[in-house]
């Protein structure tokens, strides 16, 4: 009996899992990228030629292949975002993580 019920929950918290993960992720790709930005923004302040935001895109761009970027863009669009677990896993791993 008590087996069906803990089976009804599994899906749900599959969703809470990934929503947590995926936020923990965002959190470190916000603060990498604001660490970035700044670095960049010093390095600039004190004389060094920092490249533009466009040959940044267009470096990694060529780095990473055009295979790999629609691998990634395809997997983000399978993330079920309206998923009321995977609002509260997201909410909470970007708060806590």
């Amino acid at each position: 009996m008590a087996w069906e019920s803990l089976g009804a929950l599994v899906p749900i918290l599959v969703l809470f899992a990934i929503g947590f993960i995926a936020g923990k992720l965002l959190k470190t790709a916000i603060k990498f990228a604001v660490g970035a930005i700044l670095i960049a923004v010093l390095l600039s302040w004190v004389g060094y030629n920092v490249p533009s935001i466009s040959e940044v895109y267009d470096r990694t761009a060529d780095f990473l292949g055009a295979e790999e970027n629609g691998i990634m863009y395809s997997l983000a669009g399978g993330l079920p975002l309206t998923a009321p677990p995977f609002l509260v896993g997201l909410a909470i791993g970007i708060w806590w993580g």
